[in-house]
């Protein structure tokens, strides 16, 4: 963005207009750290009260993939001492109870309000230098201690009317000293909802070369599709529902799992497909995505090319959900603004160049900037090409910005006299609550 220089001025009378902002706050991606710099975990409670993330660890396969003489080393245990979580609040180690007694690959950690637990990877010395073990995490947040009873993959209890959402991340495959071509050796991560949803999740990952950027956040059932970093319910390979968990025998759909409209199914881009159904039940539709030139299997999961490790996964319980309001509400808003202030005579505009960008979840609605203080002047906003600053769009229309989107503005204010103090420009948007940050 192209900061605008103070106007000359002579010694006339002058008015000043205070811009909000001047410093921006973001969640910009760093060169990738290395191949032998591990990556971390942190799992945050947004919420305001405590909730239990119940972690399974991922297992790697029984038998080698083809051309991987050695798989390396694996967290698989909630008891390996390699397994090292930080509290934020006693900045002490933390452990995972066991879901049931001597259960090794499922545990429960009860976060507090506003706590964060920070995976700390341990290393060891390979053949490429210092390396990490590999785990995937998978996080399931509950209100209450979980026992695996009932099962949470599946819909229709008191419990799991909706099933639920889980927070992946497999981390660290490339640098945990496997042999061979045909071993995992990449980073990736994805927020699930394929067999439903009872939470409201949030992953952003740093360190570079991720794909697609992301943020990640879910929603509610029927607006999962083709958001980066998403697999929405029953859509278990993103644009299909091949294999798809529930409903099955014994395993039902999710209570407000997606019905057909009309009798029909359909992508967000219009693309119509078959209902799920299970032994002639009723009729759901899956939410799958729509595959693009530049993402043919879709967009479900973030990853990263082979062996590029380090930097940061950070996943976020922000609240349980039940109704369309999952996901959708505190949307947090970045702006900034340049410059900070402008002095120019009066009659003259002031003008400045704004960026919001949402930071998530969901799509920020009928976003707009107006003046905060109210005085007689005339004000206007309005979109511009970032690359440019050559105007777009029409004086003084709001615009929707997508989750993980920007959008570059140019204001402009003009008064006929003195103002009588600095005057604060704001940004807001329509119908859905923000948090915004300056």
């Amino acid at each position: 963005m192209k900061n605008i220089p103070r106007t000359r001025t002579s010694r006339s009378t002058l008015s000043t207009v205070a811009f909000l902002g001047a410093v921006f706050f973001g969640c910009l991606s760093a060169p990738a750290l290395g191949q032998n710099t591990p990556t971390n975990v942190t799992v945050t409670n947004a919420s305001n009260a405590s909730v239990y993330a119940n972690l399974t660890l991922g297992q790697p396969p029984t038998i080698p993939p083809a051309n991987c003489t050695n798989l390396g080393q694996q967290i698989q245990s909630i008891a390996d001492p390699r397994l090292v979580f930080t509290s934020s609040i006693t900045d002490q180690n933390i452990s995972f109870t066991p879901q049931t007694p001597g259960a090794t690959k499922l545990g429960s950690y009860q976060l507090a309000a506003g706590e964060t637990i920070t995976y700390q990877p341990q290393t060891f010395q390979c053949s490429t230098g210092t390396c990490s073990p590999a785990v995937t995490f998978n996080f399931l947040f509950t209100p209450n201690v979980y026992n695996g009873s009932p099962n949470n993959g599946c819909g229709g209890s008191a419990v799991f009317p909706n099933s639920s959402t889980i927070g992946e991340a497999s981390i660290n495959f490339g640098i945990n000293g496997s042999v061979g071509s045909g071993c995992a050796n990449a980073d990736a991560t994805d927020i699930s909802a394929v067999n439903g949803i009872n939470s409201s999740l949030g992953i952003v990952a740093t360190g570079g070369s991720w794909n697609p950027t992301g943020p990640a956040a879910n929603r509610w059932f029927g607006q999962n599709a083709d958001l980066p970093g998403v697999y929405g319910w029953a859509a278990t390979n993103c644009t299909n529902s091949a294999g798809f968990p529930n409903p099955t025998a014994g395993c039902p759909a999710p209570n407000a799992a997606p019905v057909p409209v009309n009798g029909q199914c359909r992508t967000p881009g219009r693309t119509s497909y078959s209902p799920v159904n299970f032994a002639g039940g009723p009729n759901y539709c899956d939410e799958r995505s729509d595959p693009s030139p530049s993402y043919p299997m879709g967009q479900c999961v973030i990853q990263r090319p082979s062996h590029v490790t380090g930097g940061t996964v950070a996943i976020t319980f922000t609240g349980f959900c039940s109704d369309s309001t999952c996901g959708s509400t505190n949307i947090e808003l970045v702006a900034a603004v340049l410059p900070e202030s402008r002095s120019v005579e009066i009659g003259a505009t002031a003008t400045a160049f704004a960026t919001m960008i949402n930071a998530g979840p969901g799509t920020a609605s009928t976003c707009a900037i107006a003046p905060q203080t109210v005085f007689p002047a005339s004000f206007l906003f309005q979109t511009t090409d970032p690359t440019t600053n050559a105007l777009t769009g029409t004086a003084n229309t709001p615009v929707d910005i997508a989750q993980g989107a920007s959008q570059s503005f140019v204001i402009a204010l003009t008064r006929p006299r003195r103002f009588p103090r600095p005057t604060s420009i704001s940004a807001s948007l329509a119908p859905t609550p923000a948090r915004w940050r300056p």
